[in-house]
């Protein structure tokens, strides 16, 4: 059974750089990797990029206490890394002239979301990362630039900058190998784009995906972004593999996976109303997803959607009227709870209408029962397409697929190829459900388990910490290695 990566983390045989861009729990986990990394005779370097930009993480704020205890946190995990034998690097300061350079580009006009997505420094689509960032964070579709103007410009700064500086570091070449966290934020992407694009070293990208109820890493010399990665990863991975075998994995992957991830259990949690059978005769649903989510993926993939997900809603529900024979559920994602006000306000454009049923991000209804209840199951890419497949649904996608290559479901993307799909409730999808079981196969088989990281899932949150028998014999008193090594000028 091959764990793809397990074979990426034995072909790093050299000297490796990890270029770190959040002070979250990720870098956690980047510790992980150094320190197994140094164990197996590695030579390995630890830098955390974004040192003193102007925004850092996309995500991760220091309030005050929390702040302190953080930073607490991060000095302990240094000196954990420095007494282990991993080489602690400052994030290079760059010249006042490559400096003005960033500024530059940070305060071209922007007018929209548009003129902010064409915003490229060097061939890095930065201001499309950007963009995503503060969609991410401020769960927004249509944005209002001068209300975020003075944030934007600040992450198109820091953004260029951390351009520069890995830049600097790639450059040297000490290193034979490098991995990077895997992103799409103003923070990660340029590090993405640079070690993708402007690097002859050999390089790893390093995700944290959740498996059994515990957080693991996943190590790919692939681009995740990119529309094929899924379907090549399978291909790797299936190769020689008994499809009985893989069959009883992926049933134990699908029907236990909404009790193993704590984040969708927590969600999940909530939603104990069941579907009455007497109700969903002819039933079509839609599953929406975050609009956000797949935003700064874009430059990775061809082509470009024919509607937006609203509008191919609409499109469905027209269709449903135009049939009459269908009832149309819209099942929004819990994600939309934290969208603005406009956001939400759109979708209730189907409220009170005939032959359709809204049900809001916070509506108690069991998703899997809605899903399982279904005649079709619709998405916009939603991670349930994988479960309706496997369950031997009639599936369609209405957007073009991140599971490219990989004949998951329908991909459609006009009216009239979704209205003739709709007359056909008894296609044969053995095909797509032979596909489910190939993507469950891969997903419980890969990942790298931890071996220094202390992971409690409480209340269905994770808190992420280092072994004590780590930390137990560090110094009272301690240099401060934050200070040194997060908190450095930008400029030389």
């Amino acid at each position: 059974m091959v764990n793809l990566s397990s074979k990426c983390f034995k072909e790093i045989d050299g000297s490796c750089l990890l270029l770190e861009s959040f002070t979250s729990t990720h870098l956690e986990f980047g510790a992980e990797l150094a320190l197994q990394l140094r164990e197996s005779g590695n030579r390995v370097g630890f830098c955390y990029v974004p040192n003193k930009v102007p925004l850092p993480d996309c995500r991760y704020k220091f309030e005050f206490i929390r702040g302190i205890r953080r930073r607490r946190r991060i000095n302990n995990l240094l000196h954990v890394l420095q007494d282990k034998g991993v080489e602690l690097l400052e994030s290079p300061k760059i010249s006042s002239c490559i400096y003005e350079e960033c500024k530059k580009f940070s305060n071209q006009p922007i007018e929209d979301s548009t003129s902010l997505q064409a915003l490229n420094y060097k061939g890095a689509f930065l201001g499309m990362s950007v963009l995503s960032t503060i969609l991410s964070l401020y769960r927004i579709t249509n944005l209002n630039i001068k209300a975020y103007e003075k944030e934007i410009r600040k992450r198109l700064l820091s953004s260029a900058i951390i351009y520069e500086k890995t830049l600097l570091l790639i450059n040297n070449e000490e290193w034979e190998y490098c991995t990077y966290m895997n992103g799409r934020s103003g923070t990660t992407y340029p590090i993405h784009y640079l070690l993708r694009n402007k690097s002859s070293k050999k390089v790893y990208c390093r995700e944290v995906f959740f498996k059994k109820g515990n957080a693991v890493t996943r190590l790919t010399d692939l681009v995740v972004h990119d529309q094929t990665y899924i379907a090549q990863s399978i291909c790797r991975t299936v190769k020689g593999e008994n499809f009985h075998e893989m069959e009883k994995i992926a049933r134990k992957f699908y029907l236990g996976k909404f009790n193993l991830d704590p984040r969708i259990s927590k969600m999940r949690s909530t939603q104990n109303k069941k579907i009455d059978n007497k109700e969903i005769d002819n039933n079509i649903t839609f599953f929406s997803s975050s609009d956000d989510e797949y935003l700064s993926i874009k430059p990775f993939q061809s082509g470009s959607e024919e509607w937006s997900q609203f509008e191919a809603v609409k499109i469905l529900y027209e269709i449903v009227l135009e049939k009459k024979i269908y009832h149309l559920n819209i099942r929004l994602h819990p994600n939309l709870l934290y969208a603005s006000s406009d956001e939400i306000d759109r979708w209730k454009y189907f409220i009170n209408k005939p032959k359709v049923s809204l049900y809001m991000p916070q509506s108690k209804l069991d998703s899997l029962s809605l899903l399982s209840s279904s005649l079709f199951n619709i998405t916009w890419g939603s991670s349930l397409t994988e479960l309706s497949s496997f369950l031997k649904k009639q599936t369609i996608m209405l957007c073009n697929p991140h599971y490219q290559d990989l004949n998951l479901c329908d991909v459609i993307t006009n009216k009239k190829d979704l209205s003739d799909r709709l007359d056909n409730t008894a296609k044969d999808v053995e095909e797509y459900y032979k596909s489910a079981v190939e993507l469950g196969f891969w997903r419980s088989t890969e990942g790298m388990e931890t071996k220094y990281l202390k992971i409690v899932n409480k209340n269905h949150d994770l808190i992420v910490s280092l072994k004590k028998d780590l930390t137990k014999n560090l110094p009272l008193i301690k240099k401060n290695l934050y200070l040194k090594y997060f908190n450095q000028k930008v400029i030389s």
